[in-house]
């Protein structure tokens, strides 16, 4: 096989002309029960599904719990010897807002009081966890720099887990931070296929 000659100025670069259409751009938006096919941005503020403002942007990750299968004799991991026995699926955010629904996000499992005293909403923390604390989703949406549509990321049936910790400071804004874990349907016990969690990449123009 022949050589293929090095210019000694010649740049490496994994750069395309479709690059700079495929780059993801600002903070997004984090919102919950939203319909992917249904929603679209507009509709979903419209219908006070934002939680909040958020500040710092927001995370998603989504981590598998690998096992490589022991076999006597082995040495090293081989092709096909891994299962993944669970994922770890979370969705942070920082609010700016300190309201009812993002100090709620943030407890996980609360009650509201409208009634206790006038002109407050009484949020006290439970001792029981049921199916109404669940969040049917939690999604942020963004923006892709060359697609029509954003990018959607949705986990399941989101609950905080972490607990609220409201710090203050002077000179500054208190921030409400908020971690949803996904959590499968209880009623989808024997569905090992996929994870709650979905990611929507949309399609750009070329």
């Amino acid at each position: 096989m022949a050589k293929v000659p090095i210019r000694k100025s010649q740049n490496f670069t994994g750069i395309t002309d479709s690059t700079t259409k495929h780059i993801q751009m600002d903070a997004g938006v984090v919102f919950k029960n939203f319909n992917v096919g249904t929603d679209t941005y507009e509709t979903a503020k419209s219908a006070n599904k934002v939680i909040g403002a958020t500040q710092g942007g927001s995370e998603f990750s989504a981590v598998p719990t690998v096992r490589h299968i022991e076999v006597d004799g082995k040495r090293g991991n081989l092709k096909g010897d891994l299962v993944i026995d669970d994922w770890a699926i979370t969705l942070k955010a920082t609010f700016v807002e300190t309201t009812v629904e993002t100090v709620q996000a943030a407890l996980g499992v609360s009650s509201v009081d409208t009634e206790a005293v006038a002109g407050y909403r009484k949020i006290t923390g439970e001792y029981y966890v049921v199916d109404d604390d669940y969040i049917d989703n939690i999604t942020w949406v963004g923006r892709i720099k060359g697609a029509e549509t954003p990018a959607i990321i949705q986990i399941e049936n989101a609950l905080c887990e972490a607990g609220l910790t409201y710090a203050v400071t002077d000179k500054g804004n208190g921030v409400v931070e908020v971690t949803f874990t996904a959590n499968g349907k209880n009623t989808d016990f024997d569905n090992t296929e996929s994870a709650p969690f979905s990611i929507y990449i949309p399609e750009v123009a070329e």
